[in-house]
């Protein structure tokens, strides 16, 4: 609301291209007082030294005032969070030159925002330093601050472990002598470990689409939390540091949960590394992804996890990033379909990877209302599935792909093979919402009444796959694994013991009597760490994981003690997943699909996928060719390693709509 003293402020046009707004911010004395500024027009060309504000809003609709002189006092509504960066960053005795979206660009014109944003890669790049605000400090971030600075980190006596194991079997045998779940909680939630560094990172800024390109695009990055400050590359340091140091002391939770944080401060890091690294700069182009170990795919799945108050900014958000590494977009647009929008960045992935490795990101659950062509990944769909593990899998025998999106560009066309096809399929694993603690350095949790749901439909699974297969349980025991522990795993005696107690759990028990220890994740995940080792140690590493597990499994028997979660990776594995048995001609599988898939769907082999799809006939087209609405990838135990391919023969080509 406007003061009865002050007009509402209006942006004038730009008076030309390559010109952008900068403010001054006013200095002031009392740090409460009210926010005052000028805003200026500059040319891209000329510059004054400034520095580029990146926050979150945490808010779209603006709920506080501040005072803008453009020859008459008048107000302009920003966020409240951006109102507290103003007012920590303003001097006491000089203006501060500040570029500020909220305030540099006009909100309410579309106009304008498709204008600045393709100018936003020489904004933050030609910027003295870009400021990361983070917001208020609170106890738990001054210790994190005081212990970065002071290069000091928590740091734990790890149980002695013998030499040659640890040669051989690596972290595997850290984890098997470790310190008890309820100490690893209680240590990674205490001030200054890891909860303090959880909270900090988890904050609104690290989940925000815009942050990723500002703190990539900016020489030189200071991260600000109420009073303290740091330089982000030492504190990214710092974080991969404290990590590293607690893995290798057998602080396997912590790592595991802070897992989520590393990926999303190591792509920024990797980011920075490739367009500020004096060696990589001859090396820009569409090419410096693949350089770097990533993928355009990489990106698309990155956007669709972090936040953006308007859903056009996943991708818009990524222009300057993208410009500067010569992968150009079409130009910003924000009446323009979101599907269009998605669909566009979907055809630049597939065409500068050169794969088809996008559609392993596809969920089956696109938005109706948006419009958006099934084999694009949704990136309003910020709670999806994990994607499988690709690397392991060789369903098509490693061959290379073919595609072709047309002249419209609306519709992709690959070549594939139909296997067989969905029989009966199991309820669908919900999407486990994340309860959190109000404090702010506690780890999210899955809550009991999550846990029993979920046991009861692995329940439900089990009693499918007995009924297709009894005598068997490496199938299923796969299948839920999504094959995650190697495969040579599941041939030792010690694991085929744990995977039956296992099976017979969920045969027989009742919700209510599950007990099964989160250390059952990091103890798996692990075993795919010592492919390298010989037979002898690698059976000596089983056996001492599996006497754990069948430890921890035989307490529901023998002990009958209160349940407190089922396997949490486990859940976090399968979570928007559908069991279901596959009728391959004369053979029946089992598989896991994406939730949408339903009886009756095809399974298909597709030239250069890693693993099968799930796809269902939706009629023909008016060019008289069958139109597919592809559901994403699946896991089918005994095709996993080209078995069905035979040489790719019977390929047709399959239009996916």
């Amino acid at each position: 609301m406007s003061s009865p003293n002050h007009s509402q402020f209006h942006h004038p046009p730009l008076s030309g291209p390559f010109r952008t707004r900068l403010i001054w911010l006013s200095p002031s004395l009392d740090a409460n007082s009210p926010i005052q500024c000028q805003i200026a027009e500059a040319p891209l060309a000329q510059m004054p030294p400034y520095e580029a504000l990146s926050y979150a809003w945490d808010s779209h609709e603006g709920n506080a005032t501040i005072q803008c002189f453009n020859g008459t006092n008048q107000i302009l509504q920003v966020t409240r969070n951006c109102e507290r960066a103003l007012k920590r960053l303003r001097l006491v005795d000089h203006p501060r030159i500040l570029w500020v979206d909220a305030i540099c660009i006009d909100q309410t014109s579309d106009k304008d925002k498709e204008t600045q944003i393709p100018l936003m890669k020489d904004i933050y790049t030609l910027a003295q330093r870009v400021v990361l605000w983070i917001g208020n400090e609170n106890r738990s971030t001054r210790n994190l601050f005081d212990q970065m600075e002071a290069a000091q980190y928590f740091t734990v006596i790890p149980t002695v472990i013998p030499s040659e194991l640890l040669r051989c079997c690596g972290s595997c045998a850290k984890s098997i002598v470790h310190i008890p779940s309820n100490q690893n909680n209680q240590i990674l939630n205490s001030e200054g470990t890891g909860g303090a560094h959880y909270g900090f990172f988890s904050r609104a800024p690290f989940e925000r689409m815009w942050c990723v390109q500002e703190l990539v695009l900016g020489r030189q990055v200071l991260v600000v939390c109420g009073s303290r400050s740091l330089d982000w590359d030492f504190l990214s340091r710092g974080l991969n540091e404290f990590t590293r140091m607690n893995k290798e002391m057998g602080m396997d939770a912590i790592e595991s949960r802070m897992r989520p944080i590393l990926d999303r401060t190591g792509l920024v890091t990797r980011f920075r590394g490739m367009l500020h690294d004096p060696s990589r700069r001859h090396a820009r182009g569409p090419g410096s992804l693949a350089m770097c170990g990533l993928s355009l795919a990489d990106v698309v799945e990155m956007a669709r996890m972090r936040g953006a108050s308007v859903s056009h900014d996943k991708v818009y958000a990524l222009h300057g990033l993208l410009g500067c590494l010569g992968i150009q977009l079409p130009p910003p647009e924000y009446r323009k379909p979101i599907g269009n929008v998605f669909r566009e960045m979907a055809i630049a992935s597939l065409h500068v990877d050169r794969n088809l490795n996008l559609l392993y990101l596809v969920t089956g659950s696109q938005s109706a209302e948006a419009s958006i062509a099934s084999w694009v990944p949704d990136l309003t769909d910020s709670h999806p599935p994990l994607v499988p593990p690709i690397r392991r899998y060789q369903a098509s025998g490693g061959s290379q792909p073919g595609f072709d999106t047309g002249p419209s560009q609306a519709e992709l066309v690959v070549w594939a093979k139909i296997i067989g096809h969905v029989g009966t399929t199991g309820d669908a694993m919900p999407r486990f919402s994340m309860a959190s603690s109000p404090d702010p350095t506690a780890i999210p949790y899955i809550s009991a009444a999550q846990s029993e749901k979920a046991f009861v439909i692995l329940k439900q699974w089990a009693i499918i796959a007995q009924g297709a297969q009894a005598t068997d349980l490496r199938p299923f025991s796969s299948t839920l694994l999504l094959d995650a522990v190697m495969k040579s795993a599941l041939d030792f005696p010690a694991f085929q013991r744990v995977f039956n107690a296992l099976h017979h759990l969920l045969l027989t028990a009742e919700p209510r009597e599950v007990v099964v220890d989160r250390a059952i994740a990091s103890n798996l995940s692990y075993i795919g760490d010592i492919e390298g080792a010989s037979d002898q140690h690698l059976e000596f590493a089983l056996q001492l994981v599996a006497s754990q597990l069948a430890m921890l499994i035989g307490a529901v028997f023998h002990e009958a003690q209160q349940p407190k979660a089922l396997h949490y990776w486990l859940m976090l594995m399968l979570r928007r997943r559908k069991f279901f048995l596959a009728h391959l001609g004369g053979l029946t599988q089992m598989g896991l699909g994406t939730e949408g898939v339903e009886s009756g769907d095809s399974i298909m082999l597709v030239q250069g996928l890693n693993t099968p799809m799930i796809a269902r006939l939706m009629g023909k087209g008016n060019d008289g060719y069958d139109m597919w609405k592809l559901l994403g990838p699946a896991f089918v135990y005994g095709v996993m390693n080209a078995e069905l391919w035979n040489e790719g023969t019977g390929l047709f080509p399959m239009k996916l709509v």
